[in-house]
């Protein structure tokens, strides 16, 4: 054999990574000369081994290489890369370790043997060893790939092991590495595996926090994007150094080769890892969906929410996104927030029409529609979700939802059918007893007694024992009171009251029994009413129609029967048990009033200071204005009979009652300021002092923000302000009324006010749709006399005569319509009739203005005024001239009066 030939062939094959021949060739030479081999073929035949990965070789080669040459400058070399070989064969470990002990005592290898020990550990299962090691190491800000290798190792040796905080502690030290990057997607994996582990072991906070550490998918393929480019620039700049030892035919040193096949092999591995990020358009979505999962079980539905809506938006076709979308929507669900949850659900029918939640969603959203008060909406939604599938496995609950929809719609038709079809189809389910109830109530709420009788004893029969049996009995004796049984309905309700199953509305029987014995009429039912309505307060649990219905019937027939201990006895025990009630200043001024009664009054007026000042700067308390008013008049002195009596000193009487209200000065906000010049301003009305009382007013109306304002005062100052024809300013004190006080009986004033401020500016089309708004919501006959009023005026302006007459004449036909708009809605006709020919017809509406309505001055003397131009007209000259001297004589200093004197001139 050639030696010489073998060793140059094996020697380029080497230097060309052809590791099989390089192996072939000096393996020879070893073979031929087995305890002579020269120490160079042995290294470089060593480290064709190890690069072959053929390990066991390598590191029997290593071994003769140390012993042939135990003082060569290479040996610091052999030893970590023999120790390195070592660790990949069974059963090395100890001796891998010896070897790479003696490698670091060289400096220029001693991180590379560290990190090989700290593999060498983990295959010693000596883990706190191998974790020390490497935490050391990365604290010391090294980076190298044995190290990232050997920590990813010990990261899945914890897990398995069920060690999850020692994994993410080294997860957590890894973050802060310089060789992060190259490891960020396993990295990122590893946190997500041990967030499934904490997940299944419903431990969700720790969860969020592993999910929650994982990077998301763009800044991932930005980190690697950037370590792509430095490893490629790494690798160049070795190739350089290499291909220019090769030139220069010097030996390349082997750590410089290994670490350029080192980068070319991440190179290649970073390039297919983001290949593959790239195409994973989920990544982000996967985690979104599991922090989602977290969130909700944790009950923190808002976070919960978010990360559902993320994975449905930002990924829709992601294998989570219906299960996402439905999380969301049961997340704002559960977040009381129904109007979201219902948009979402709709986005998942829509979206997801073959989703797995299909009947739960469909079914939350029909409940969701009903809830908001959507009642349309639901019919039609459901009725096309049973159109579509008449087979559905929740068609029951369904056609539930739909007679209930109808039902609390008011539609009690064909709520009625839907219920018989619910009691034909489904005789056996669980809530066949409800369908019987509910469709007896359809009966019932349509009035239709003779027919409610029979489905109310049709239920009695078929559940003597029924959980609404009380309510039917009750709902009986409503019926009864309509037809005026009281034989019956009495000794009945007195018996339900017994009944357990009612125990929950007995407020309501008591309120029925008041009303019983109130219409009933006889001897002591009035006494007895007063009781009973009493005890529906004691007994309202929480209703407040009960409980307001119940005061005010059972405050009027204690006071009308002077029963004046019960009467306090009845606010006393209402306020103790209710001080958060807006009745509660109703109770305070029922309560002093039965003070003053008592002669009590300086007990009375701290009272009502006390429950005044703790509600004086909340401008949604309306009775403090009440309350107010109440106290002002406290402080009016009585009137003196004697003619030579002292005037009362005003201004006295005035501090007297700014002292009652006087509170420390930073809480003198602008709500206090205003109601206690409201107060100052009612003193002055009851005192007869106009101008006072307005100065007072005009300092509200020129200071206070709409926003520090009450019902009470907005329409007050509004009027004032209309008054006055400060229009302008008037318009956004009804607009507050209007748009923060809707449900107040003080809030009709609103469109009233503007509907006379569009009339003033001669906007008629604004001034009759305001008319309408306020014409459709009135809660009081005041408030609908104005606005039939206001509208007629504003369709008189538009010409439409016809339209307006109708609506003059509904003022005047109204008998229980008095005041200012009954003059003027005669002197309206009037003109009508004059515009239309008909001179006796409008002199007779003008004649009963100023005969019957002869408060009105701004009517009245117009109406003579016209009257007599219609007598003008139709020749009758003595009676124009006795009509303008009657309007002289009564009206000496009207405008009217002096045109009349010119007239006859």
């Amino acid at each position: 054999m050639d030696l010489n030939r073998a060793f140059n062939e094996g020697m380029n094959a080497y230097k060309a990574k052809n590791w099989s021949v390089a192996i072939e060739q000096l393996s020879s030479i070893v073979s031929a000369r087995p305890n002579d081999a020269p120490p160079n073929v042995l290294y470089t035949l060593g480290f064709a081994y190890y690069f072959s990965s053929d390990y066991e070789k390598a590191g029997d080669t290593f071994k003769a290489y140390l012993k042939k040459d135990p003082n060569s400058e290479n040996v610091p070399e052999v030893q970590l890369i023999l120790g390195r070989a070592l660790l990949q064969v069974d059963g090395k470990a100890d001796e891998a370790l010896s070897f790479l002990a003696e490698a670091a005592k060289k400096p220029d290898f001693a991180e590379e043997a560290r990190f090989a020990a700290a593999e060498a550990y983990i295959k010693k299962e000596d883990y706190p060893k191998a974790a020390q090691t490497l935490k050391t190491a990365m604290a010391g800000k090294s980076s190298g790939l044995s190290l990232l290798r050997a920590a990813i190792q010990l990261v899945d040796i914890y897990i398995e092991a069920d060690q999850l905080d020692e994994a993410i502690k080294i997860l957590q030290d890894l973050e802060r590495n310089p060789g992060y990057p190259d490891v960020i997607v396993v990295v990122n994996n590893r946190f997500v595996k041990i967030g499934d582990l904490y997940l299944d072991a419903k431990a969700y906070a720790e969860a969020l926090s592993a999910y929650s550490s994982a990077r998301p998918r763009n800044q991932v393929i930005a980190i690697q994007e950037a370590r792509l480019a430095q490893s490629k620039k790494l690798k160049e700049d070795l190739d350089r150094r290499i291909a220019a030892a090769v030139k220069a035919k010097q030996p390349t040193p082997r750590v410089i080769e290994e670490r350029a096949a080192t980068l070319a092999g991440m190179i290649t591995n970073n390039e297919t890892v983001l290949g593959e990020l790239r195409g994973l358009d989920t990544y982000d979505a996967t985690i979104q969906y599991r922090i989602g999962r977290c969130y909700f079980n944790m009950e923190r539905f808002w976070p919960s929410s978010v990360a559902f809506e993320t994975v449905a938006d930002e990924n829709p076709k992601s294998e989570d996104a219906a299960t996402s979308l439905f999380g969301a929507m049961i997340s704002q669900w559960r977040l009381g927030r129904l109007d979201a949850s219902g948009v979402l659900a709709k986005r998942y029918l829509e979206n997801h029409p073959e989703g797995k939640q299909l009947e739960t969603v469909a079914e939350l959203n029909a409940t969701l529609l009903i809830q908001t008060g959507k009642f349309e909406e639901a019919v039609d939604f459901v009725s096309s979700f049973l159109e579509k599938s008449p087979q559905s496995p929740i068609r029951e609950k369904m056609l539930t939802l739909l007679a209930n929809a109808r039902f609390q719609a008011g539609d009690y038709n064909k709520a009625a059918a839907d219920y018989d079809l619910l009691i034909k189809d489904f005789p056996s389910a669980p809530d066949f007893e409800e369908y019987v109830y509910r469709r007896a109530l359809c009966d019932f709420l349509r009035n239709n007694y003779e027919d409610t009788v029979k489905s109310f004893e049709n239920y009695e029969k078929n559940f003597p024992n029924g959980s609404f049996l009380a309510d039917i009995r009750y709902r009986r004796g409503i019926i009864q009171l309509a037809l005026k049984d009281y034989a019956t309905l009495i000794p009945s309700m007195k018996s339900l009251l017994d009944d357990p199953q009612a125990k929950a509305f007995q407020g309501q029987i008591h309120t029925l029994l008041g009303d019983a014995y109130q219409n009933r009429g006889e001897e002591g039912d009035l006494e007895a009413a007063g009781t009973h309505f009493k005890l529906a307060v004691d007994n309202a649990n929480g209703d407040r129609n009960v409980l307001e219905y119940a005061l005010e019937q059972a405050t009027n027939i204690l006071r009308g029967g002077r029963r004046w201990d019960d009467l306090e006895a009845l606010w006393k025990n209402f306020l103790q048990d209710n001080p958060d009630h807006p009745m509660t200043l109703r109770g305070v001024s029922e309560l002093t009033k039965l003070l003053q009664r008592a002669n009590k009054k300086e007990e009375a007026r701290k009272m009502l200071s006390e429950h005044i000042l703790k509600d004086i700067q909340n401008p949604r308390s309306e009775y403090v204005e009440m309350l107010l008013s109440q106290l002002a008049g406290m402080h009016v002195p009585p009137r003196s009979v004697k003619k030579d009596a002292p005037k009362p000193d005003v201004d006295a009487i005035e501090a007297a009652l700014a002292k009652d209200l006087e509170t420390a000065e930073e809480n003198q906000t602008p709500a206090y300021v205003a109601r206690v010049l409201f107060a100052k301003s009612e003193l002055a009305r009851m005192m007869r002092d106009q101008a006072r009382s307005e100065r007072s007013l005009g300092a509200i109306a020129n200071t206070a923000n709409p926003n520090d304002l009450g019902p009470i005062l907005l329409s007050m100052i509004g009027q004032y302000l209309f008054d006055k024809g400060e229009f302008e300013k008037a318009v956004p004190l009804y607009e507050r009324l209007r748009d923060a006080f809707p449900t107040s009986p003080f809030s009709d004033a609103a469109p009233v006010g503007l509907g006379r401020i569009a009339l003033a500016e001669k906007n008629y089309d604004e001034a009759v749709k305001q008319f309408d708004i306020a014409i459709g919501r009135a809660s009081s006959d005041e408030t609908l006399k104005q606005a039939t009023f206001g509208k007629g005026q504003a369709l008189r302006m538009q010409k439409r005569s016809v339209d307006a007459k109708k609506l003059f004449e509904e003022v005047v036909a109204a008998r229980n319509w008095r005041g200012v708009e009954k003059a003027g809605a005669l002197y309206e006709l009037g003109e009508i009739e004059s515009e239309g020919g008909n001179k006796k017809a409008a002199h007779a509406y003008f004649q009963r203005v100023y005969v019957s309505h002869g408060a009105f001055p701004q009517y009245v003397t117009k109406a003579y005024l016209r009257a007599a131009d219609m007598l003008r007209m139709e020749g009758d000259q003595e009676g124009w001239r006795k009509t303008l001297q009657e309007l002289i004589r009564k009206h000496p200093d009207s405008e009217e009066a002096k045109k009349a004197k010119t007239l006859l001139n």
